[in-house]
């Protein structure tokens, strides 16, 4: 995992978590007033007051709390899928951990809370009588998340240290996108294999946009969304290049060999050409990541570029 070292040492050395400011920093922001509403994930949420008891659930949010300086607002984190980038680890070792299963601790944990943050499922009857407020990170565009990144800037009070944080992450994208503007779109294929058959995202979900911005072209892109696609009609597109996504239980290993052991796939000029990368899902996650997500990327699609 070199490339996922190298990501780690850019956000370093472009100061991303220096933007955590100790106190308030609002003397050039009007600040929104309570009670606020927000559309989220397909619903309205409204929050009553400063949230001082937060749950944060994947990696991606924990990371995005530590980046907006909000580490003593939370009460507890659960994630099981990525690892914290160590900055993120070490300011988050006095938050709690809790576990993602509905057990009555958990349960406790969250009657307790005043809002919920992260990929969360939302369609239980038995959480939703103690649910506080669910603001849910997802969305199918980098727009999505500047969006987010400033509604939390104005539920928590903090709309300077938002922005900043978003200049940082702009700039980020600005460096790679301005570069690959010369440069031909590689035929990408995101190849998720699971259990029940191989998956690729449509064209709304977050990681075709990673691709697109980093100079590829995902090759399903003209669905929808995230869908069962077969070997045939992988080969008829012929990527050039593929990107596994590291997640779950099944190894990523696995995952890899079937891609080059399949009799068809095998033949692909990407697979015989090793020119396969694997990445964790959180990398491909909207959160503080993302520029160094999409300069990884190009870099793997252009080398010539670097």
């Amino acid at each position: 995992m070199k490339l996922i070292a190298r990501i780690q040492k850019i956000v370093l050395t472009t100061g991303l978590l220096s933007l955590v400011v100790v106190g308030s920093a609002r003397a050039n922001f009007l600040l929104a007033q309570y009670p606020m509403s927000f559309e989220n994930n397909g619903r309205v949420i409204t929050i009553k007051r400063l949230p001082k008891k937060v749950l944060v659930y994947g990696v991606p949010a924990a990371e995005l709390m530590v980046a907006l300086g909000l580490t003593s607002s939370l009460a507890g984190r659960a994630h099981k899928d990525g690892d914290l980038w160590p900055e993120c680890e070490g300011a988050l070792q006095v938050v709690p951990k809790i576990d993602a299963a509905q057990d009555k601790k958990t349960l406790d944990i969250i009657a307790g809370a005043d809002l919920i943050i992260g990929r969360f499922a939302l369609g239980s009857p038995e959480l939703s009588q103690v649910w506080p407020p669910v603001y849910v990170l997802a969305g199918g565009s980098v727009d999505d998340l500047y969006l987010q990144v400033r509604q939390l800037g104005q539920i928590f009070q903090i709309p300077e240290q938002a922005e900043k944080l978003l200049a940082v992450l702009s700039a980020g994208l600005f460096k790679v996108t301005n570069r690959l503007k010369e440069y031909e779109p590689i035929k990408t294929l995101v190849f998720d294999f699971r259990v029940e058959g191989i998956f690729a995202p449509g064209r709304t979900d977050f990681v075709t946009r990673l691709v697109g911005l980093a100079g590829g072209n995902e090759i399903f892109s003209d669905q929808p969304y995230w869908s069962r696609v077969t070997v045939k009609e992988i080969f008829q597109r012929q990527p050039e290049a593929i990107i596994v996504p590291d997640y779950g239980e099944l190894p990523v290993e696995l995952k890899v060999a079937k891609l080059k052991a399949d009799p068809v796939l095998s033949k692909l000029a990407a697979v015989a050409n090793d020119k396969i990368l694997v990445m964790s899902l959180t990398d491909l996650s909207p959160g503080i990541r993302v520029a160094q997500t999409v300069e990884a990327l190009a870099q793997f699609f252009h080398p010539s570029l670097f």
